[in-house]
């Protein structure tokens, strides 16, 4: 796993300096620090995740990403303690 220092360093090198969340859940902030405080709070709940790119398809200024997360639920989310099991879900980013 990367350190929380050089997983910033990446967001911000992949993520436009005016980037917006339009399905920015309640209370999430918006942008790069959203996109951060999200990866915190899923590493604390699956310590082992893994992303991979599905699909990425790149047109002048906009991406499409289609992954795939797997992992396992040993950790915390919000008030509920992980049990061990296997976490796999799939997401699209435009």
């Amino acid at each position: 796993m990367l350190p929380s220092g050089i997983r910033a360093r990446y967001a911000e090198a992949a993520l436009a300096h005016n980037f917006v969340d339009r399905t920015l859940p309640s209370g999430r902030p918006q942008g790069l620090n959203g996109v951060l405080e999200a990866s915190k709070n899923f590493r604390a709940a699956i310590p082992d995740l893994t992303a991979k790119i599905e699909e990425l398809l790149v047109v002048a200024d906009r991406a499409v990403a289609r992954y795939i997360f797997t992992g396992h639920f040993t950790g915390q989310f919000k008030d509920l303690k992980g049990d061990g099991r296997e976490i796999s879900f799939r997401a699209v980013d435009i």
